[in-house]
């Protein structure tokens, strides 16, 4: 709504996508996915999480060491969305494009995450 236009608004602030209308912002015209911003807002207002890129100081340490350590991760691959989620200490990923969560190894996790990366 109107506070993710506000804070996207001043996030893009003097970026090249400054001046597109704020209908095209939220949703990417050609996939239909949401924008990081958007994701970003839901998971901090309606599931009280924090979203970090796996590069970022705060967390490269772990996930490059323990990545198992995390709670999840949200992914972006070949313009969709999909999240690697821990649940009672098993892996798996939850995608749209399958049809139920897949488990997966800790080993995948990182081996996954590692690609990403790369």
């Amino acid at each position: 709504g109107a506070k993710i236009d506000a804070t996207e608004a001043r996030l893009l602030h003097g970026s090249e996508y400054a001046d597109r209308p704020l209908s095209s912002r939220h949703v990417d015209a050609y996939s239909g996915d949401f924008s990081i911003e958007v994701l970003r807002s839901a998971l901090e207002e309606k599931l009280n999480l924090r979203l970090f890129n796996i590069d970022h100081e705060d967390v490269v340490v772990d996930v490059t060491s323990s990545p198992e350590s995390e709670d999840g991760y949200l992914c972006h691959r070949r313009s969709h969305w999909f999240a690697l989620r821990s649940i009672g200490g098993l892996w798996f990923s939850v995608d749209s494009r399958l049809s139920r969560p897949r488990l997966i190894s800790d080993e995948t996790l990182r081996a996954f995450l590692m690609n990403l990366k790369a």
